[in-house]
């Protein structure tokens, strides 16, 4: 039930974001709390990633670009995901993604403060979590870092002899987002929005 709870006071603050799931209605019977999505019709990023197996430099970027903004909205509002993954990123019919599923999010995660409690999926785990030490909103950059990883290589595991020379720029951001010290990784050390591999989305027009 906390979860559910957690979730729903979530998804009232995801009206402001294009790239975050919205609630369509939400009740309550004695023993349910029932809440209703927006209805995505193409299935999720991992379903999508299974049939292509890996994905071309220009889709990975249109996606992750998405999704930037939609993780940089739910940290403006003092929300941490703690379990971003393929599965948890939905396709619309549009061609659009929409991050979803908020029951393991953190609330109130504004400035310093930090939380040590494990949650999240193995694989995708930043490993200040994984030492069970003080973490902040980092912990989602790294995941999103595996999250391109796979959309790149097909591998959740970062491999440098699975990059070539078209896929350079998205090897040197992945590397500053998967970087083992919290205080130096991509999306908390500088914007990721002025990072090279992104040079070509106008991000005040919207994504291209």
């Amino acid at each position: 039930m906390a979860d559910v709870m957690v979730e729903h006071r979530v998804l009232q603050l995801t009206i402001g974001s294009p790239f975050l799931v919205h609630a369509e209605f939400a009740f309550q019977t004695k023993t349910h709390v029932l809440l209703g999505l927006e209805y995505l019709s193409c299935g999720d990023l991992d379903q999508l990633l299974q049939s292509k197996g890996r994905l071309d430099v220009n889709s990975t970027r249109f996606y992750a670009a998405e999704m930037v903004c939609g993780i940089q909205h739910l940290h403006a509002k003092g929300i941490i995901h703690r379990d971003l993954k393929p599965e948890n990123i939905l396709v619309a019919e549009t061609g659009h993604v929409k991050i979803t599923d908020f029951g393991l999010a953190l609330e109130n995660m504004h400035g310093d403060r930090t939380a040590t409690d494990h949650a999240g999926t193995e694989g995708y785990i930043a490993p200040e979590m994984d030492a069970r030490e003080e973490y902040n909103a980092a912990v989602d950059w790294f995941s999103f870092g595996v999250i391109m990883n796979k959309m790149i290589t097909g591998e959740r595991e970062y491999k440098p002899k699975l990059f070539n020379e078209s896929t350079s720029g998205a090897k040197n951001i992945i590397l500053q987002l998967l970087k083992k010290n919290p205080a130096k990784r991509l999306g908390v050390n500088r914007n990721i929005r002025k990072h090279l591999f992104f040079q070509l989305i106008d991000w005040d027009s919207g994504i291209p």
